[in-house]
């Protein structure tokens, strides 16, 4: 869900950034996505730095 999330942030910032009537979403996106999921993939194999990190999303977006 993050790298979704990271992804559309980034369409929709590049979607506004232009702002010319072009189809959305843009068409790299998926070069955003696997960039991210490699990302995330990495951080993965640093399993404490990874909850740290998942745990301190969470509480930030949940509000606890």
């Amino acid at each position: 869900m993050l790298a979704i999330s990271c992804a559309v942030i980034y369409a929709i910032l590049q979607d506004h950034a232009y702002s010319k009537c072009e189809k959305f979403p843009p068409p790299n996106l998926d070069v955003v996505w696997n960039y991210y999921m490699e990302k995330l993939k990495k951080l993965g194999e640093k399993t404490l730095l990874y909850h740290k990190i998942m745990h301190g999303l969470y509480t930030t977006v949940s509000h606890r």
